[in-house]
């Protein structure tokens, strides 16, 4: 003998269940979802309080919002405005940063042109940088690129506390075997990491900050082995 449940007349849900049940939600009283996730292939599973713990998930809720409101200078009702405010600032605030940080460091390409070399005839251009991110990364060395025209270079840097490389390579190389992909993917590995991309650009990432330096002075020495 199994129960059948059945909600809404004419019924929207009939169900085989051995659950817990009201006749009635108004015997429920409040009732509050916390979660909501799935738990296999169409199957969710939502999490909910009533009664007093719902009472008491509310009222921590609504002295949540009072604190913010204090901390803000904002009524409860202006707390969302205010924070959606405050984000807006800060999103314009890191455009600038990252505008500021872009203009300087293409200022620094003329003394990174100074560090080229040579390897069995290829000119290449392996250095360190400071901390930037990928996208400023990524200007750096298409500016240096221009600059030298045939030539591999060679980028690493540290982006949110962790190894970051990108590798360009100009199209006359590629046609000689030079693979840009193929060399992150070496030099990314030294610092316990990975990556991958185009003949002519790849960017990969690490794990071991301490040795950023290591894979970069590695670099001549992978193009020997090309």
């Amino acid at each position: 003998m199994v129960r059948v449940l059945s909600v809404g007349r004419p019924a929207i849900s009939t169900e085989l269940c051995g659950g817990t049940h009201v006749s009635a939600t108004g015997e429920i009283g409040f009732f509050e979802i916390i979660s909501e996730a799935s738990i296999g292939s169409g199957l969710r599973r939502i999490e909910a309080v009533t009664g007093r713990e719902a009472a008491g998930l509310a009222s921590n809720s609504l002295n949540t919002l009072h604190a913010l409101g204090k901390l803000l200078v904002s009524p409860p009702d202006g707390v969302l405005q205010k924070v959606q405010d405050l984000l807006d600032n800060l999103r314009q605030e890191m455009k600038k940063t990252e505008a500021l940080e872009r203009e300087k460091a293409l200022d620094d390409v003329a003394s990174l042109l100074t560090r080229k070399s040579e390897v069995d005839g290829v000119k290449l251009l392996a250095a360190r940088v400071k901390p930037m991110t990928p996208e400023t990364l990524r200007d750096v060395a298409e500016a240096i690129s221009s600059r030298l025209g045939s030539a591999i270079v060679v980028l690493g840097t540290v982006s949110d506390e962790k190894p970051f490389f990108l590798v360009a390579v100009s199209q006359d190389l590629t046609a000689k075997g030079y693979h840009a992909g193929n060399i992150i993917r070496q030099v990314a590995a030294i610092t316990g990491g990975g990556g991958g991309g185009k003949p002519r650009l790849a960017q990969g990432g690490g794990k071991d900050v301490s040795k950023l330096d290591e894979a970069i002075a590695a670099v001549p020495g992978l193009l020997k082995k090309k």
